[in-house]
């Protein structure tokens, strides 16, 4: 990968399971994060266990939008994170108040991506840390480029 010429700076989204893994030595672990670091990339996000693939989606659907929106990688990651920890938080607390499961249904219709899970799974766990905690950045705190005309 150090032969490619990544443009310097970029961001490289690695949403697939165990994507932080790599090899210890003795300057560090040596992944496919490091890979991309050395080949030009400002930061890479990356994913510490097996993730969940229809939450993955969720959460890289809402990451996208908020980097699309001008927000930096690691703000995108921090604010995709509260979201969707606030989805599990309204669904502990309306466990036990059927009156307001319909509400929470109804504000779960507006974002993007939220609307690619069934309700049973938003009120089942599609939003729980476990899918989505896994994901890190690693190096800069890096900004996409506006798209081109």
């Amino acid at each position: 990968m150090e032969e490619w010429e990544l443009g310097k700076g970029c961001t490289v989204v690695l949403s697939a399971c165990d994507t932080a893994r790599g090899v210890i030595q003795e300057e560090g672990v040596v992944g496919l994060a490091r890979a991309f670091l050395a080949a030009g990339a400002g930061a890479v996000l990356v994913a510490l266990w097996k993730v969940d693939d229809h939450s993955t989606a969720l959460f890289m659907r809402e990451l996208y939008s908020s980097l699309l929106n001008g927000c930096s990688l690691a703000t995108a990651v921090h604010s995709t994170m509260l979201r969707m920890a606030r989805v599990v938080h309204h669904h502990v607390a309306l466990e036990h108040s059927p009156e307001r499961k319909n509400m929470m249904l109804d504000a779960l219709q507006g974002p993007a991506a939220l609307s690619g899970c069934s309700e049973q799974a938003k009120l089942e766990g599609c939003f729980s840390p476990r899918h989505w905690g896994a994901f890190l950045v690693i190096g800069a705190n890096t900004v996409l480029p506006p798209p081109e005309c």
